[in-house]
């Protein structure tokens, strides 16, 4: 009964410890469990369990270390050196059992406490061992009897040891992943439950790759059931035929005893697929032969999508990186090169081989600034503030031939995994810089050209108004004096092609100060009544010749004057009167002027200029606001003109906020249609009164002044000396800049005149010397330039040497007594009195003459109309002879000029049926419709004409 009882108690200690064995992964617990139950059920003081310090990290062999003691306080030393363990002889076989796995040692060991107690220590086979200490009242053969049943339970808790081991090793790797011992699994069914619990599928095979074990999440990855999988070759069923012929391979491996990692594509009993990764290692039996193949499979399907997306990415970026045309480089903190794409190796000429490890300083950068480079990145590593990053620089960098070359450059920094990386891309901007540097010098060109415009234009500006401003003003002069019926005519032409020449520069030097942005906008009050009013009164006069009449239209809710730029508004509204003036032969032209739109301060309103003239054609619309460019070529052949009125007009509208559009209808007429923004100035003003109080006061005003005029020109001296004399204006008179120095210093004046150029001491020089003397009387004087410079510089250098206002040469009367009231600070200003209305308008039973138009020229002046009437009666039959010899030797050009001096003569005396012959004889050879009899006959026509109205003309002298 005894032995039956020893032996129940071996099998229960025998079940109850391999229960023990392998319960947890953690090498701690499966040593807690083993120990506890082994000192339980036999006579033990105390045990530990020990492992050398390599078994994790595969470092070097030094020492083993404790795992578990029970009790633990039993036990001092954690660590024991593998040298003082072999002098002790605790590793040492017992001399009886050389192939033992344990030791007995009897001698004095390292734990005081224990000294004198057995101590029997067990190989836990390469990893470590196991001290067990017995009482010393224990005999031998009762030790043995103990012993002997042990070794089975020790060899399966070695091998529970190593799959600890191999837990903790792969622990970094994964949590989840277990390695499940071959001997666990089949030792008991205890191992199997273990085993069919964890997450991973499980797979035992035969030699022959049949299936002998499958656990449940092996049937769930796989769709197939557990019947359906054992006994079968599980890797044909799971796996594309075309990777049999590798995992054979793999599996005779397993034969030889090697492990291995490996990545399948996995089907599914449903059709799908799983990629699965596979850790393989050979299936012992308990006398460690090989009998088979234990594989533990994982599901990386996810895994395996992420890395194809990472490497479709990869393949995508690095696609991007060699298909850009930028260089892309990228460095580590260390300034080494760790990118280099296909640009970088086209615009340097390294091959990214050759770059990658490379310091860039060494590579690209020039001498002079590596520095500067490496100071950048030991600030940016330090502060993590870098000047040149995230901005666009434009810089050198060096080929690998050595020639330099301009980039543009970017930097961005990237931080992965606490390590910073730059990332660079270069452009290179060689062609770029050429192109710009072409620009720049096309541009300096440009400059250049439009300098010498400009200096030109100054030029011919001053070379043409000065004898201009001597011209008109002198014409003024003689207008004023007693003159004979020839000199009134010769003076009136005079006027007439001054003014047409003033009109053609005021144009030109328009255009090229609105091109240049030089236009200066002024606003002022001023009364649009009076300025339409006035507009109508001139271009009624001009077309007397014509048979039209001229109107105008205001909106009764125009009540007040309106604030803004008069001057121009006058300029523009007075070229298209002009123009449909020059193109209207019969009916009428005129103005509207409609409110569009206003508010309590603005005004929007329509101007609409009309004409019953040629109209255009609606293909040359579109061009007629071009420079230089009109309708059509006749156009200009048959009414003249520069094609640059129009263009003035769409651009002055533009720059005052406005916009222009024409309707037009060939032969029917043209209508322009303008919208331009006032202010309203809240003032409603008599003009009539105010203009006449004004010029009532300012004559007064006038008479008051010492006036300095510094002029080197004679005639100009003469011109503006005459106008002040008639306004009994006191005034001294030098010839340069050194004498009106001088006089200066001598007298307070009112208001100084002082000419630019002169000699000794130029206008600018003198102005300087007399402003910035304070002990001059006249520093604070104002003083007015005369001058035929019209560029902005010249009129911007006159402001800011001290210069109150400027007069452009040619000027008016009325101009220069408006400058000087502005300089006084005047508001009033001198005007033309107004004169009647006279509107021409002809009808069916005209006279044979009218003389209305020479009394309103001379102002009722008996004599000058008179002489007019006796000079047109003693040259117009002249003039006829003339036309006569002229067509007996087709002498066409000079038969056309007489024609039109003759229609200009015949329409002032309002002759307007022989004026249509003279103009009929001037068209037509204009045109070419040159036929001799044709012309001869109108001639004679002209002839007939003029010899009826000569008596009636000599019966209106009679009278006179």
């Amino acid at each position: 009964m005894k032995d039956s009882k020893e032996i129940i108690e071996h099998i229960s200690l025998l079940y109850e410890l391999s229960i023990a064995i392998g319960t947890s992964l953690d090498m701690q617990e499966n040593c807690k469990h083993f120990l506890t139950i082994l000192m339980r059920r036999m006579n033990i003081v105390c045990a530990s369990v020990w492992v050398r310090n390599n078994v994790f990290d595969n470092s070097e062999f030094l020492n083993y270390q404790l795992v578990y003691g029970y009790p633990m306080a039993r036990v001092k030393h954690r660590k024991i050196d593998k040298d003082e363990l072999l002098n002790i002889g605790l590793l040492q076989q017992t001399s009886d059992a050389p192939d033992s796995d344990y030791s007995l040692l009897l001698e004095e060991d390292q734990e005081d406490e224990l000294d004198g107690n057995i101590c029997i220590v067990f190989n836990l086979r390469e990893n470590g061992f196991i001290k067990i200490y017995f009482s010393k009242t224990t005999n031998e053969g009762k030790l043995m009897s103990k012993l002997n049943p042990l070794r089975d339970i020790m060899d399966k808790f070695a091998l529970s040891m190593n799959g600890c081991i191999a837990h903790g090793r792969a622990l970094y790797e994964t949590q989840k992943r277990h390695r499940i011992q071959k001997e666990l699994i089949a030792s008991n069914d205890k191992y199997e439950s273990v085993v069919r619990s964890i997450g991973e599928g499980l797979v035992i095979t035969d030699l022959g790759g049949y299936v002998i074990f499958v656990n449940e999440s092996m049937c769930r990855l796989s769709g197939y059931s557990q019947e359906e999988i054992i006994q079968s070759q599980g890797y044909k069923l799971m796996i594309p035929e075309e990777y049999w012929a590798e995992y054979e391979q793999k599996l005779n491996e397993r034969k030889v005893g090697q492990s291995d990692n490996y990545e399948f594509p996995m089907r599914q009993k449903g059709g799908g697929a799983r990629w699965v990764s596979v850790s393989a290692t050979p299936y012992l039996n308990s006398d460690g032969i090989v009998i088979g193949s234990l594989a533990l499979i994982v599901d990386i399907t996810e895994s395996k999508i992420a890395q194809q997306e990472i490497l479709e990415g990869r393949k995508k970026l690095q696609l991007i990186l060699n298909t850009s045309l930028d260089a892309i480089i990228t460095i580590d903190e260390d300034s080494l090169v760790t990118g280099w794409n296909q640009s970088a190796e086209r615009m340097t000429g390294y091959v990214e081989k050759e770059a990658l490890g490379k310091p860039l300083h060494d590579l690209i950068i020039p001498p002079v600034m590596v520095k500067g480079h490496q100071e950048g990145m030991k600030r940016y590593l330090k502060t993590g503030v870098g000047p040149a990053l995230n901005q666009r620089l434009e810089l050198s960098a060096i080929r690998k031939s050595g020639e330099e070359f301009p980039i543009e450059l970017s930097i961005a920094p990237i931080k992965i995994q606490d390590k910073y990386f730059f990332s660079a891309f270069l452009r290179d901007i060689t062609q770029r810089k050429e192109n710009e540097n072409a620009l720049i010098k096309a541009k300096q060109r440009a400059e250049k050209a439009r300098n010498v415009e400009r200096q030109f234009l100054a030029h011919m500006s001053h070379e043409i108004r000065t004898p201009m401003n001597a011209v008109i003003g002198m014409t003024y002069l003689l207008s004023q004096s007693n003159l004979s019926q020839d000199q009134s005519d010769y003076v009136e032409a005079l006027k007439f092609s001054a003014d047409s020449l003033m009109a053609i520069i005021s144009d030109i030097l328009d255009l090229s100060k609105i091109e240049a942005g030089e236009i200066e906008l002024e606003s002022r009050p001023f009364s649009l009544h009076y300025l339409l009013e006035s507009l109508q009164r001139t271009y009624q006069f001009k077309v007397q010749e014509k048979n039209i009449s001229v109107e105008i239209n205001i909106d009764d809710k125009i009540q007040n004057q309106i604030i803004g730029d008069e001057t121009r508004i006058s300029q523009i509204l007075g070229n298209l009167l002009s123009n449909a003036s020059k193109f209207t032969s019969d009916g009428y032209i005129g103005v509207n002027a409609l409110v569009e739109e206003s508010t309590d301060e603005k005004y929007w309103i329509k101007f609409q200029v009309y004409d019953t003239g040629i109209g255009i054609a609606e293909e040359n619309i579109n061009q007629i606001f071009a420079s230089f460019k009109q309708a059509t070529i006749d156009t200009h052949r048959e009414f003249g003109g520069t094609g640059l009125g129009l263009s003035i007009v769409k651009q002055l509208i533009e720059l005052q906020g406005g916009s222009i559009r024409v309707e037009s209808t060939l032969g029917q007429g043209t209508m322009f249609t303008i919208l331009l923004p006032f202010i309203d100035s809240g003032m409603s003003i008599n003009e009539e009164e105010v203009q006449q109080t004004q010029h009532n006061h300012t004559l007064g005003r006038l008479k008051e002044l010492e006036v300095l005029i510094a002029e080197d020109n004679p005639i100009n001296q003469k011109l503006i000396g005459s106008i002040l004399e008639q306004w009994e204006v006191s005034f001294d008179l030098t010839k340069d800049g050194v004498e009106a120095l001088e006089y200066s210093m001598t007298k307070k004046y009112d208001l100084i005149f002082m000419d630019i150029n002169m000699p000794r001491m130029n206008g600018y020089e003198a102005v300087v010397a007399i402003t910035t003397d304070s002990a001059n009387p006249n520093c604070k004087t104002p003083i007015i330039t005369l001058t035929a410079a019209a560029l902005h510089e010249e009129r911007k250098r006159m402001f800011e040497v001290g210069v109150s206002d400027f007069i452009t040469k040619p000027f008016s009367p009325q101009l220069l007594q408006q400058t000087i009231i502005n300089c006084l600070d005047e508001k009033a200003a001198l005007h033309e009195p107004k004169n009647e209305k006279l509107i021409f308008e002809p009808t069916a039973t005209q006279k044979a003459y009218d003389l209305s138009y020479l009394k309103k020229f001379s102002q009722g002046s008996s004599k000058f109309i008179i002489e007019m009437v006796q000079m047109f009666l003693d040259h117009n039959p002249q003039k006829i002879k003339e036309l006569e010899t002229f067509v007996q030797n087709e002498n066409w050009d000079n038969i056309q000029d007489v024609a039109h001096q003759m229609k200009s003569t015949l329409g002032t005396l309002g002759m307007f049926e022989q004026q249509q012959i003279a103009k009929k004889i001037e068209d037509d050879i204009r045109n070419k419709k040159i036929v001799k009899s044709s012309i001869f006959s109108l001639i004679k026509e002209l002839k007939t004409g003029c010899e009826k109205v000569y008596p009636l003309l000599k019966e209106e002298l009679n009278k006179s």
